[in-house]
């Protein structure tokens, strides 16, 4: 077959060709969007179209917020003991246990008793270095506290996750 005879637009043009026509549409498009939409729609533009509800260019303004968490109780003992109950009013909590020497495990527990999961800290000073640790958990809100079984003097701080201004 002679390809002399046959029209541009019947001719075979393979996949390349297919691909630079597929560019070459997707260019003519964006070119023929932007020279119909302009500028007259851009955000900071004066001339809004009737659809914009905001009538000023100004920002709204915001507070910017970060979080952080903050104490809530500390314990200090010697030996094993059940803390006194604590609120927590926030969804995450940390606590740091220390124990200078000796052995200490620490188990958080909700006041109505429900099952928190593995949410306990152990520290063994005796046969490692590691004298602290910290935990984070996510909690529901609520009344807690501290199952504490220790060889020797701890402490133990109670910390949740709040929002504070910038």
């Amino acid at each position: 077959m002679n390809d002399g005879n046959v029209p541009f637009y019947k001719r075979k043009i393979g996949c390349v060709g297919s691909v630079l026509i597929g560019v070459a549409l997707f260019f003519v498009i964006g070119l023929l969007g932007s020279l119909l939409l302009g500028d007259d729609y851009s955000s900071n533009s004066t001339n809004r179209s009737a659809f914009d509800t905001d009538t000023t260019d100004t920002e709204p303004t915001t507070t910017a917020t970060e979080k952080e968490y903050q104490l809530v109780t500390t314990f200090t003992g010697q030996g094993d003991k059940d803390t006194e109950s604590f609120t927590i009013t926030s969804d995450k909590v940390k606590l740091v246990a220390t124990a200078p020497s000796g052995i200490l495990f620490v188990k958080l527990q909700a006041d109505d008793e429900s099952y928190l999961g593995t949410t306990g800290i152990d520290i063994d000073s005796d046969y490692t270095e590691r004298t602290a640790e910290t935990i984070y958990r996510n909690l529901d809100k609520g009344s807690y506290y501290l199952k504490v079984i220790a060889t020797k003097s701890w402490k133990v701080d109670v910390y949740q996750e709040v929002e504070v201004s910038k």
